[in-house]
């Protein structure tokens, strides 16, 4: 039985290109002022399974806490949340979806709070095939091609039969002319919209390989939020879009959770790891309302059946998967009357919860995913 106020525990990230991913993971945590004892672990990159079980028994056996959120990837997890599920302790991870979870088991105590960039990529591919939209071409490095983005978004087209015209990755050494063999690939195959993805260094690289290009002059281009840098060149025609669960954006800029992120943090912007721990705060909250002594059924119970209001509007539990269930969401980028970069929503993306419980259900096809850190960058 768990006495309140509870201990938590958070096993944090490691990064050297996004230096600041726990500190915002932490302070979207926080930002709910949640009556807790906190008890933090470092887990470095989030791929070491025999680490991270290692920091969850320390904070378990010298602790005494079973109750952790913690940001993982998809690599050897499931030794993870084995063991989780079988020494009871409730294990509320986070991830951004950068793969597709095959033959993934539902644990007892494991609860699965996804940023979601594979279901809103299986969701950008049906969208396209219920739109009719073709002659449609990937763009992505030698890099980010190693995640499982480019089989969720197919995973959608298929499903209509549908599929790209063809793929352009960038190799890990570029050529020269790049940008010109680039555009090439795209235009040879008469690319009207193009799905982009990149992330860190290789998005930079991407926008500097586009500005020596007209193919935003004349093509529909969608990116994942990690692909969008300050490089990326946009005029008043350019047709710019995003696909995602939440991005900061003209309409919820006065949303709760950016106001108090901002009047908090000095002015800083949230990022997508604030808000996953955001809403992992609230689900802890949830927990900490329901009842004043908590068996760890009782959280169980909590979590399965809660639904919480966040950032991303409502969010709750898949109870045949242990995912949440949220909408995705296409963004479109354009230039405001200050001739500044804005962002809008254009079109939601209603999520009936299925793509969890397909993925969960196949066999891996394809060796994919080779990387296997947590946050889709080295």
């Amino acid at each position: 039985m768990m006495d309140l106020p509870l201990k938590l525990g958070i096993l944090y990230l490691q990064s050297s290109q996004y230096s600041a991913i726990s500190q915002d993971f932490i302070r979207g945590i926080k930002l709910n002022n949640l009556p807790v004892q906190y008890y933090m672990e470092s887990i470095d990159i989030g791929i070491n399974d025999r680490q991270v079980i290692e920091k969850i028994q320390k904070l378990n056996f010298q602790e005494e806490i079973s109750l952790i959120i913690a940001f993982l990837g998809h690599h050897n997890t499931k030794n993870i949340y084995s063991y989780a599920e079988d020494n009871n302790i409730i294990l509320i991870v986070s991830n951004l979806g950068a793969n597709i979870p095959y033959k993934l088991e539902k644990h007892k105590g494991v609860y699965i709070n996804s940023y979601g960039l594979n279901e809103a990529c299986y969701s950008l591919g049906k969208y396209f095939a219920q739109q009719g939209m073709k002659n449609i071409v990937s763009s992505s490095s030698y890099y980010d091609a190693g995640y499982g983005i480019l089989e969720a978004i197919e995973m959608g087209l298929k499903e209509k039969q549908m599929s790209f015209l063809g793929h352009y990755i960038t190799p890990f050494n570029p050529r020269e002319n790049e940008a010109e063999i680039m555009q090439q690939v795209i235009q040879s195959h008469d690319g009207k919209t193009v799905f982009a993805f990149h992330s860190g260094l290789f998005a930079e690289e991407h926008g500097d390989f586009i500005q020596q290009t007209n193919l935003l002059d004349n093509t529909e281009y969608y990116f994942t939020p990690f692909s969008i840098k300050e490089n990326l060149p946009l005029n008043n025609t350019s047709q710019v879009y995003i696909i995602g669960s939440w991005i900061e954006n003209e309409e919820n800029s006065e949303d709760d959770f950016i106001k108090n992120y901002k009047k908090t943090y000095d002015g800083e912007h949230p990022t997508i790891f604030a808000m996953l721990g955001y809403e992992n705060g609230l689900i802890i909250k949830k927990i900490y309302n329901s009842k004043r002594k908590l068996l760890q059924s009782d959280i169980c119970t909590t979590i399965e059946n809660l639904s919480i209001d966040g950032p991303r509007g409502s969010v709750f539990f898949n109870q045949n998967t242990n995912h949440t269930v949220f909408n995705h969401y296409i963004y479109e980028i354009f230039i405001n009357e200050n001739q500044k970069k804005s962002i809008k929503k254009s079109r939601i993306l209603k999520n009936e919860g299925c793509f969890f419980e397909r993925a969960m259900g196949m066999e891996q096809t394809n060796q994919t995913g080779g990387w296997q850190n947590a946050y889709l960058c080295h």
